[in-house]
């Protein structure tokens, strides 16, 4: 057994690097970096829209106390335990102090990075409604400290088994600190600093089962996230037990028939086209500007387009296939078409909105046109290059 000094250190760092590994794929699948900055312009254009919207009476305060309190008594705890610990490690929960105290330091500090991410959000609208910059980094450095209180309890309320209530009060209590902190009085962080010093007996013993259920889900989160990028072979993707009947276009096509029937039962493909669509769908609303439109209409069917190769995904399907005695061609002409025909419903969806906010129509030919290049040019090519590279 590795020694417990540097256990926690060793799966950190394995963490990390597993992390690291689909971030790499990720960033290889070519859709995701082209769409970052096109995504970052639209959620702007869309936030800057909604700040215009609110009312002078906009309880702003309140809003901005609430919303900030939530993600402050949200907190994540990892403590990296795997199933075997409930066995092996048990003898030894005497001497694992050091172990969970390193675990809820690095719990404080990504709670504290993430909610620094999310303050920052709030920025544009802390600067419409409330104050200036200089305010809004006092504001963030007190919320720190109350962020870390949080990510405290939260250990707390796990060792020591509270109930589900008295994260209910520590929510209206983060409520009532954020809004006391932005109206300026801002010794109200002193409440949950009190609390700390108070509050800081630690547990005699853990509870081992409850540490690994909670590890669990949130690898399970971590994961799921992923796989909207890539393929992530660990997920067990739910199959919807539908019994589709044979279409007239798939008669003589066996792998467009196998391919349409993987996409529509897997909810791995089809839940990634329905979000890009709705989110897509739901922007488009707000968009006035003709180019700032265009780009968020092709760019839903861009990563689309890029999402399909994981359709073909040879571990997917049976074995026995292997044994069909058809052309790889065969299976590009399937996949070719599949893809193409996704993303002709989902442009002509994504017109609705488009006509809808005053936008040109000449949008759903260029969707056209660029869902027929991803389909017969793009795709093709990158289907031949994964051949070649299983042959050699």
């Amino acid at each position: 057994m590795r020694n417990l000094p540097d256990l926690f250190s060793h799966r950190l760092k394995t963490s990390w690097t597993n992390g690291l590994v689909y971030l790499l794929k990720a960033g290889r699948n070519v859709a995701l970096p082209m769409s970052v900055p096109f995504v970052a312009v639209g959620v702007a254009f869309v936030y800057r829209y909604l700040l215009e919207w609110v009312p002078a009476s906009f309880p702003s305060e309140l809003f901005l106390a609430v919303v900030l309190a939530y993600y402050l008594t949200k907190c994540t705890i990892r403590t990296f335990i795997k199933e075997p610990d409930l066995v092996f490690l048990l003898p030894a929960e005497a001497r694992m102090n050091t172990y969970f105290q390193r675990a809820v330091r690095y719990s404080s500090w990504m709670g504290a990075l993430s909610f620094t991410f999310v303050i920052g959000l709030a920025l544009p609208f802390y600067l419409f409604e409330i104050g200036d910059l200089t305010g809004f980094v006092f504001v963030w450095l007190l919320l720190l400290v109350v962020k870390v209180w949080n990510v405290q309890e939260q250990w707390r309320s796990i060792a020591w088994k509270q109930p589900a209530w008295q994260t209910g009060l520590r929510f209206l209590a983060n409520v009532g600190v954020v809004w006391l902190i932005l109206q300026g009085f801002w010794y109200a962080v002193f409440f949950p600093i009190l609390l700390f010093l108070v509050r800081r007996r630690w547990p005699d013993g853990y509870p081992w089962s409850e540490l690994f259920t909670l590890e669990k889900k949130v690898v399970a989160k971590y994961l799921a996230f992923a796989n909207f990028f890539v393929d992530v072979p660990e997920i067990q993707n739910r199959v919807r037990e539908w019994k589709l009947r044979q279409l007239p276009w798939e008669r003589g096509n066996p792998y467009l028939f196998l391919y349409t029937r993987t996409f529509l039962r897997h909810s791995e493909y089809s839940g990634i086209a329905l979000r890009i669509t709705l989110t897509a769908f739901v922007g488009l609303f707000f968009v006035t500007n003709l180019w700032v439109g265009l780009g968020v209409y092709l760019l839903a069917l861009y990563v689309t387009g890029k999402q399909m190769p994981n359709l073909a995904t040879e571990r997917k399907y049976p074995d026995v296939l292997a044994l069909y005695p058809l052309e790889e061609e065969a299976k590009l002409k399937g996949y070719s078409q599949l893809a193409f025909g996704v993303m002709v419903v989902q442009s002509v969806l994504l017109i609705l909105p488009v006509l809808i906010a005053g936008l040109p129509w000449w949008y759903l030919p260029s969707g056209l046109a660029l869902a027929y290049l991803l389909a017969f040019y793009d795709l093709p090519t990158r289907f031949r290059e994964r051949m070649d590279e299983k042959k050699t």
